[in-house]
């Protein structure tokens, strides 16, 4: 059996600064959660008019929310039905289905995340596609998916 794993490694931070939440107190705002320089960060203003600001994230890894591998992602291909001269016909899209073979994920019990999936082993040599989804804390979804050689 020939095996591979996989780990994520630091993606760019989006700069400038963008409101992404509010707290709301007495019919006021008494908070906001920003986006500002890479850090998403809480700015609170308390009833004096003293603002504080809490950073919520402190490196790259704070903005992964789960993350999943699927290893052969081209063993899969999507597939339609459409009718054709009034026959129902099987076509492909020429995309495939991601099917999650490792995964790890935050939770409200535990925070932490694996940053390098568990081995995954190869019944046979040869060219493979590797997906990766990541879903960030905002819910935006991405995929890459790497070509590999097994040998």
């Amino acid at each position: 059996m020939l095996s591979a794993a996989v780990q994520v490694n630091g993606p760019p931070f989006p700069t400038g600064t963008q409101v992404v939440a509010e707290e709301v107190g007495d019919g006021t705002i008494t908070a906001k959660v920003v986006v500002d320089q890479g850090q998403v960060v809480r700015v609170a203003k308390d009833k004096k008019g003293l603002i504080t600001k809490e950073n919520l994230t402190s490196n790259w890894q704070d903005w992964i929310d789960y993350w999943a591998v699927d290893f052969d992602f081209a063993s899969q291909p999507e597939t339609i039905t459409v009718i054709e001269e009034g026959k129902e016909v099987k076509k492909r899209t020429g995309k495939f289905i991601f099917e999650n073979e490792w995964q790890s994920f935050r939770t409200k019990a535990d925070r932490s995340l694996e940053l390098t999936s568990s081995p995954f082993s190869y019944a046979d040599p040869g060219n493979y596609s590797v997906a990766v989804k990541v879903i960030d804390i905002f819910g935006n979804d991405t995929t890459r998916v790497f070509k590999i050689k097994v040998k």
